[in-house]
């Protein structure tokens, strides 16, 4: 009930021109996500001005996406995925197309949202901070397991994929309104880096040899995952770009120039 309240009056104010709400941390933002559609995917944005956490399942049975059907192993939401402002995520296997998709959202990044059974609270920043010792223990190990799971992965995706295979030719660049997109048509996954010459507001921190560093972003993309940002992509610009198989850091730079580890 209070989330319901809470969630009708930042429409509200949304609508009489306030915009975000200042320290909007631990509140709704289920209002924030668009869910778009595609040939083979659907999409989730972040329509607004702050980062938030997407929680989300679906009622597909398509081939693949078993991991992420609402009600799996008796758990209602199956991913989670933090959004930058004007972030929009594509992925075939936990979003896929003509399906159901069932989702919420709060204000924050990962692990803002607590989700029970089919709802879900926000947590707030006073409750972050009041956390006893024993469990800021308990959050640091988590941190340290999670960091040597996501190392193995790395070194996995490295042994799976071609030594020192270049990507590139995977990599395809779309137009959008506001932003451009990055899409990953290969079936491994790539990091991907890139810069770009525009001269909008807001996007110098990915222009092209800013600080005397080339290749400005990296990121990360599944087999056929697209991701989108209106500032590191913006439309209408020129984008540089290289790839390789694997995971993070599987690419290094050079200059203008780069290799795959």
């Amino acid at each position: 009930m209070i989330r319901t309240a809470m969630a009708v009056i930042a429409s509200l104010l949304l609508l009489l021109g306030f915009g975000d709400i200042p320290d909007a941390y631990g509140q709704d933002a289920a209002r924030c996500v668009s869910v778009g559609g595609g040939s083979r995917s659907q999409t989730l944005r972040n329509s607004c001005s702050k980062k938030i956490e997407v929680v989300w399942c679906h009622n597909s049975t398509k081939r693949g996406s078993g991991r992420s059907r609402c009600g799996r192993k008796g758990k209602h939401y199956q991913q989670h995925r933090s959004l930058e402002p004007g972030e929009r995520y594509e992925n075939q296997y936990s979003l896929p197309s003509g399906a159901r998709i069932s989702y919420g959202a709060c204000y924050g990044g990962y692990y803002s949202t607590k989700v029970q059974g089919r709802s879900y609270t926000c947590k707030t920043a006073r409750s972050k901070s009041k956390r006893s010792d024993s469990y800021r223990k308990r959050d640091d190990s988590y941190r340290k397991r999670e960091t040597r799971t996501d190392r193995n992965r790395r070194q996995n995706d490295r042994r799976r994929a071609s030594r020192g295979g270049d990507a590139k030719s995977c990599v395809s660049i779309g137009g959008g309104s506001r932003s451009q997109t990055l899409r990953n048509t290969c079936g491994k996954k790539i990091e991907v880096v890139w810069c770009h010459n525009s001269g909008k507001r807001g996007s110098s921190r990915s222009r092209c040899v800013r600080e005397g560093k080339y290749y400005q972003q990296h990121r990360t993309l599944e087999a056929g995952e697209r991701y989108e940002n209106q500032y590191s992509l913006p439309s209408g610009a020129r984008i540089s770009y290289g790839a390789c198989y694997g995971g993070y850091y599987s690419t290094k730079v050079r200059g203008r120039s780069y290799s795959c580890k």
